[in-house]
């Protein structure tokens, strides 16, 4: 998960770090801003900005997600499946 974290902020182009924390991971972002993601109780994942409540997570796509709406990250492109061309 720290990887994908570490990867993601490049991509996203969001300054900051990923430590490992536990079983889960913590972001520490420029600002000040913070992000824990760890295992969760419920759900598969749960985010949690600062000291606010958490957001459940089914799976690592959700995490990711989460982690990009509480960091207010814009733009990029969306994920699109489609049939190669000529399959039907």
């Amino acid at each position: 998960m720290r990887e994908l974290l570490e990867d993601s902020l490049v991509r996203w182009r969001v300054r900051g770090r990923v430590e490992v924390a536990g079983e889960g991971a913590v972001l520490r972002c420029d600002g000040g801003r913070v992000a824990r993601v760890a295992p969760g109780r419920a759900a598969r994942w749960e985010v949690r900005f600062g000291t606010g409540l958490p957001r459940e997570c089914a799976s690592v796509a959700g995490v990711l997600s989460a982690v990009r709406d509480l960091l207010e990250v814009s733009g990029g492109l969306g994920l699109r499946i489609a049939p190669l061309r000529g399959e039907r």
